[in-house]
């Protein structure tokens, strides 16, 4: 799995831990913060690219319940 797979996996993992993240700006800005700390070897372009990919997999997942 890709850096940025995993980092993708990890941000959808934490937004399904906080279903309210939608509704709350500060609590996505939160999640990004906790991401760069738990992943500091990834570049912000990585991690842009990871928060794109865990949106996609998100979207997947509403589609097919």
């Amino acid at each position: 799995m890709s850096e940025i797979e995993r980092v993708a996996h990890w941000m959808l993992n934490w937004v399904k831990k906080h279903p309210e993240i939608r509704h709350q700006r500060w609590l996505a800005d939160k999640m990004i913060r906790q991401a760069v700390n738990a992943f500091p070897e990834v570049q912000p372009k990585e991690l842009q690219l990871a928060l794109f990919r865990a949106i996609e997999l998100r979207r997947a997942e509403l589609r097919n319940q």
